[in-house]
């Protein structure tokens, strides 16, 4: 599978912008084609530009004629109060196989935040993923990662922390045998405090 040709393809596009941009500031570009896998190849490319920011997305969706398909999109967008971009990729086997990745991120002058993950279906049902996210700023941090699975269940691991101190709770579950959750909190001075909550 050759989807990452189209995103080549379609930024070489993008760069040609001044040349056929509208009024507005917006170009778009579109197409499909067979391709050598003896499928076809889809997508769409789109830039706008104005006083308060830009932005600019793709997505494509691309088979091989034999039952595999794999869809790709993603875009950025800057404005006044920052910047950011997400993306994300899902492949479909014909065994029936099934596999997802995404991210995002965001930075502006206050702070910044991301999160990526993962999942993957396989062909007998069984399943795992997983999850991080994060994100900093004046008021302080955020951490969380996630995991789950078909055979273990799931599991989340967040923290949180300002100037005051800091709060992290470990959460697991499986069905049929139920989960628990465990929280513990610190002072400012790292201290283990007893939970406001």
């Amino acid at each position: 599978m050759k989807i990452s040709l189209y995103f080549a393809t379609a930024a070489v596009a993008l760069m040609m912008i001044p040349m056929h941009a509208d009024a507005a500031g917006r170009v778009k570009a579109r197409g499909a084609t067979q391709n050598e896998e003896g499928g076809v190849t889809v997508g769409a490319a789109s830039c706008a530009r104005g006083s308060a920011g830009a932005a600019c997305r793709a997505r494509a969706v691309e088979t091989d004629g034999q039952g595999n398909a794999q869809a790709a999109s993603g875009g950025c967008a800057k404005g006044a109060s920052g910047a950011g971009c997400r993306a994300s990729t899902t492949t479909k086997g014909a065994d029936g196989s099934v596999s997802r990745q995404s991210g995002s991120s965001y930075q502006s002058e206050t702070g910044s935040a991301s999160s990526s993950g993962s999942y993957q279906r396989n062909p007998d049902g069984t399943y795992s993923g997983s999850r991080s996210s994060s994100a900093s700023g004046a008021a302080g941090s955020y951490q969380s990662d996630t995991t789950v699975s078909s055979e273990t269940g799931a599991a989340r691991s967040t923290t949180a922390s300002g100037e005051n101190g800091s709060v992290s709770a470990e959460t697991t579950y499986k069905r049929g045998e139920g989960g628990s959750r465990e929280v513990t909190c610190t002072d400012a001075s790292g201290a283990v405090v007893a939970c406001p909550f």
